[in-house]
């Protein structure tokens, strides 16, 4: 894109607008990893029951008046394409807080951080989408800075936990594949009413598995309020920000600006908690934010269309 179009681009009503409320998107979503660290008792499952919870109320709510709180205009046909999608962001959900159990927050942010260069694979695979060679020199460093962190995970005990890591950033590029898959077949399905329903089988998942391990549901008062709050403001509140702010910029733009919860979410977890990844773990890490980074840049020479999803997962 030339210098001329990148100014009228931005001159262009709503631009800074958007820009800002994705910004505040990636803001808000690196909040996750001190409020998971700042819960003392919880499991995992008793985390994620809350987590899904809160996000269907928030973004539940928030569908419903944007549709004139008419469940049908708010959340539209569904499907068994809406059941795929749904069923891949719930393990996407599930994906996530397990990681974030079994390793660092940096770890889990940056094996996430992935998600767009795994949706562009599974385009390619299932879509018949054009990967430009770009791309697939990102895929290729990303492919290199997962290794490291594979190999660090191996020797420190945090495989499993950056595998889920990983595991969190595909499953959510599966979704957003289903949902463009669904758009190209003159089917769409309604992402709000995916999301919702994603979060309501994490949360039957979630319910099964703690009372398998005869813990429940049931937590201390601010336990609680940190679990709720994940789902209401990490990730409900951030998904809202990015759908409201995303159609106002090019998906290159997007993707770059939400990148902020990479960068900030292990910096508030390192103030706060004094937790950082190894050496070998961070240059991995950063090989993969180069990676999305050039990505993104890339981008920026041509309009792309937006984003309705965020290319990371809160």
């Amino acid at each position: 894109m030339s210098e001329a179009a990148i100014a009228r681009r931005q001159a262009e009503p709503g631009h800074l607008s958007g820009a800002l409320l994705v910004l505040g998107c990636g803001f808000v979503a690196s909040c996750g990893g001190p409020l998971f660290r700042a819960i003392e008792d919880a499991s995992a499952w008793q985390v994620l029951f809350y987590r899904a919870g809160g996000m269907v109320l928030i973004v539940g709510l928030f569908a419903l008046a944007r549709g004139g709180w008419r469940p049908r205009a708010a959340f539209g046909d569904f499907g068994w394409r809406g059941l795929a999608a749904a069923g891949c962001i719930a393990t996407a959900f599930i994906c996530y807080i397990l990681a974030l159990k079994l390793t660092t927050v940096a770890n889990t942010l940056f094996m996430v951080a992935c998600a767009p260069l795994v949706g562009a694979l599974l385009g390619r695979l299932f879509l018949g989408e054009r990967v430009l060679l770009v791309t697939w020199i990102a895929m290729g460093l990303a492919l290199v800075g997962i290794g490291l962190m594979v190999g660090d995970g191996l020797a420190s005990g945090q495989f499993w936990g950056n595998l889920a890591g990983f595991g969190g950033g595909a499953w959510f590029a599966a979704f957003a594949v289903v949902l463009r898959g669904a758009r190209l077949n003159g089917r769409p399905v309604d992402s709000n009413a995916a999301l919702v329903a994603g979060g309501l089988i994490g949360m039957t998942v979630a319910l099964l598995v703690a009372w398998g391990q005869g813990t429940g549901v049931l937590l201390s008062p601010l336990d609680t309020a940190y679990a709720v709050t994940l789902g209401v403001v990490q990730l409900g509140l951030a998904l809202i920000l990015f759908t409201l702010g995303s159609p106002r910029l090019a998906a290159a733009e997007a993707m770059l600006l939400s990148l902020l919860e990479v960068v900030l979410g292990p910096l508030w977890t390192w103030l706060l908690f004094g937790e950082r990844p190894s050496d070998l773990g961070l240059l991995g890490g950063l090989i993969l934010l180069g990676a999305m980074v050039l990505q993104g840049a890339w981008g920026l020479r041509g309009r792309r269309r937006p984003l309705s999803l965020p290319p990371v997962p809160p």
